[in-house]
């Protein structure tokens, strides 16, 4: 107990800004267990979040300047079945320093700086689109979901009990798609490619009227932001309208989605030619794997035929409430 009581009293807490994000990102890489993500992608999950506010970050640091401890909280307005919602995005404690009472005390002073700020109310853990990382709290980080439960964070009993992403094997050699060769660029009367800047407003436009009512809209947007853009369209080479389109890496490196093709047209191959140059251009870029994200129902069936896709990482989304 009193070493415990000594690590609290020395504690020093810094916000996250562009002079220690770089500290931050390698003490993420060496404390969170089964993933790992670049500094580019970590930045635009933390300071270049939708919502970022530097009041909701949390560097702990001991005596001897190092961190050990990582919390970053956001919110979410404006997307529709999102809001409102507040978010505790990123809990992260480093291996000598956990259970010593840390991560709740440093809960306790991240609900302190919500209520500070106006937000309140229920509190969802990690997932937070449009730009997250998991659709939930990872089975894998079996620790982290007992110790969210100590903390009051319950699942979800009764709709979406969990949710699940797919994984494709880009190095198999047996995948249903072949990723050998490039694909084609055209099929019929419709034409693939890349999306470039003249496409950008078009292509928004089109997600935003036949998938508006979430958040891909605002994901889909942020692949335009990459470079090269990690979108890829279908367009009618009649008129030049975009009728379908596939993004990949929109929030971090080697996921798959959104996608959608027109209905009317849906059943000619657009989606599984979309889905095949977005994996082709993983494959280019260097990923061993895609991990096609947050995939429900029939759908589950659909990748698995189409890509050789199989369940590989399951999550269990959870809420609580913010209070000291």
């Amino acid at each position: 107990m009193k070493e415990q009581l000594d690590l609290m009293n020395r504690l020093v807490i810094e916000s996250l800004s562009d002079d220690n994000i770089s500290d931050v990102h390698q003490f993420c890489e060496e404390n969170i267990d089964h993933w790992s993500q670049t500094l580019y992608f970590f930045r635009l999950a933390t300071l270049n979040d939708t919502n970022f506010d530097p009041k909701l970050t949390l560097i702990a640091k001991n005596s001897q300047d190092d961190i050990i401890a990582f919390f970053q909280g956001t919110t979410r307005k404006g997307i529709p079945f999102y809001q409102p919602k507040n978010i505790l995005k990123f809990f992260v404690v480093k291996r000598e320093f956990r259970r010593k009472g840390l991560a709740t005390r440093l809960l306790k002073i991240l609900f302190k700086k919500f209520k500070e700020g106006g937000h309140k109310g229920k509190i969802e853990p990690v997932c937070c689109p449009p730009d997250y990382w998991f659709p939930g709290v990872y089975s894998k980080h079996t620790a982290a979901i007992f110790w969210l439960k100590k903390c009051g964070f319950k699942k979800h009993r009764f709709v979406n009990r969990y949710r699940q992403n797919l994984i494709v094997d880009l190095e198999e050699r047996n995948l249903p798609i072949d990723l050998a060769k490039k694909p084609p660029t055209e099929l019929g009367k419709y034409r693939f490619q890349r999306i470039t800047e003249d496409y950008f407003d078009q292509t928004y436009g089109f997600v935003k009227k036949h998938h508006g009512m979430g958040s891909w809209p605002k994901e889909t947007e942020l692949s335009f932001h990459h470079d090269p853009p990690t979108s890829f369209i279908a367009i009618n080479k009649e008129n030049d309208e975009v009728i379908g389109w596939a993004t990949h890496s929109a929030s971090y490196g080697g996921s798959f989605g959104p996608t959608g093709v027109l209905k009317e047209l849906r059943g000619q191959g657009i989606g599984g030619l979309l889905l095949k140059w977005t994996l082709y251009d993983l494959k280019e870029m260097g990923y061993k794997q895609c991990i096609i994200s947050w995939v429900t129902g029939n759908t589950v069936k659909y990748y698995s035929k189409v890509a050789g896709a199989y369940i590989g990482q399951v999550f269990w989304p959870m809420t609580g409430k913010i209070k000291i």
